[in-house]
């Protein structure tokens, strides 16, 4: 699964040339700690 998701961001990446990622750390971003949440405590 992780091979086509990463795939797609390659071949969307390759189409758009202007577009950047930038990596904001887990603990910096409430939203992406919001929906973690309930995993990391499993």
């Amino acid at each position: 699964m992780r091979s086509v998701i990463i795939d797609d961001i390659n071949s969307l990446l390759a189409t758009n040339p202007g577009f950047k990622i930038n990596y904001i750390i887990r603990e910096a971003n409430q939203s992406a700690e919001f929906m973690t949440k309930p995993w990391l405590q499993e």
